[in-house]
């Protein structure tokens, strides 16, 4: 696979190409299967939305949430220790890892869906495009007598498959790669 530079295209073979597109205002995820929750701020107190339905227990996220809206914090704030002692007091939770986004806090005690979530959030969403040489042949002929004026050959590509929705580069890449071994 060969690199053809910031374009997000890699050219696979003479034959079959993979493009990578970049779509970074991609709004269709559902984060369903990531454990992450949304802490938002505002004049009424702290609010904790989960995000996803998989990955913790119903107890642990209910817990999760009525802990940092009980002590109204984030962990930006000093009063964040309490719960993350709490959580591993209580629900066995080694370690909570956290980002902010810039207007949101995101907190999962799974780093793996947290940065998933974080590259969604950031715009890093591909979208893979399998391409096939083709030639276009075209002729240019006279309707009175039929006769050739002209011909010529082009090249160009066809598309063959699109998936979009891919979280990550590496993702992207790694995806592409299995998409040429079909398509080749």
């Amino acid at each position: 696979m060969s690199d053809l530079g910031d374009t997000g295209m890699y050219l696979i073979n003479d034959n079959t190409r993979v493009v990578i597109q970049h779509e970074p205002y991609a709004e269709d995820f559902e984060p369903d299967y990531l454990p992450v929750i949304r802490i938002g701020n505002s004049i009424y107190g702290t609010t904790a939305d989960d995000l996803g339905e998989g990955g913790w227990s119903g107890a642990t996220e209910t817990a999760l949430s009525e802990a940092i809206e009980r002590w109204s914090t984030d962990p930006s704030d000093r009063d964040w220790r309490l719960v993350e002692r709490y959580m591993s007091a209580f629900y066995a939770v080694s370690e909570l890892h956290t980002y902010y986004s810039g207007s949101y806090w995101y907190v999962s005690a799974d780093s793996d869906a947290l940065s998933v979530y974080k590259s969604w959030v950031e715009g890093e969403v591909y979208t893979i495009t399998a391409q096939r040489k083709v030639d276009r042949h075209t002729v240019a002929f006279d309707k009175a007598t039929n006769e050739v004026l002209s011909e010529y050959v082009s090249e160009g590509w066809e598309e063959v498959e699109t998936i979009g929705g891919y979280i990550g580069y590496d993702h992207a890449v790694s995806a592409a790669k299995v998409l040429f071994e079909e398509n080749s």
